[in-house]
């Protein structure tokens, strides 16, 4: 068993910029550009899950930021919050921007990314964390599982 990459705990430069240029990647038009922004930022076999999608390769990617742009045309999508990292997984917040200046999504990802700093799986949630929703029994949480002090 190999040990994991040692990342940073804390985000480069670098990091933070790949991630930036990667959700510009969303808004990028011009298709080959869009191809550049990812090629410098993902592995060739990127793996990108959503709700919605699954997509392997950064052609098949590309492929789905394009049909993203045309539905979503004049959106500009911002990094939200630091880049938070531990050993070779990262997430971040970001909020999809409406040509109004209105809010239309926002989302968290997580990726995990090679040694060299490229990201190689990609997990995006839409929307704020769902609140819990199970009721206290007593002292107990759920399953049983002590919930309090």
């Amino acid at each position: 068993m190999t040990a994991p990459p040692q990342m940073p705990t804390q985000p480069t430069e670098a990091l933070t910029r790949a991630v930036s240029t990667f959700l510009a990647a969303w808004t990028t038009r011009d298709p080959a550009q869009r191809l550049n922004q990812l090629s410098t930022t993902c592995t060739e076999d990127v793996l990108y899950r959503d709700p919605a999608v699954r997509t392997e390769g950064i052609d098949a990617l590309a492929d789905h930021i394009s049909t993203f742009t045309a539905q979503f045309a004049g959106h500009r999508i911002v990094l939200t919050s630091d880049v938070d990292t531990h050993h070779d997984v990262a997430r971040f917040g970001w909020t999809a921007y409406h040509p109004t200046g209105q809010p239309a999504l926002t989302g968290t990802n997580t990726v995990e990314l090679t040694d060299t700093g490229l990201l190689h799986r990609v997990t995006a949630f839409f929307g704020p964390l769902p609140p819990r929703t199970y009721t206290f029994n007593s002292t107990m949480g759920p399953a049983g599982h002590e919930d309090r002090p």
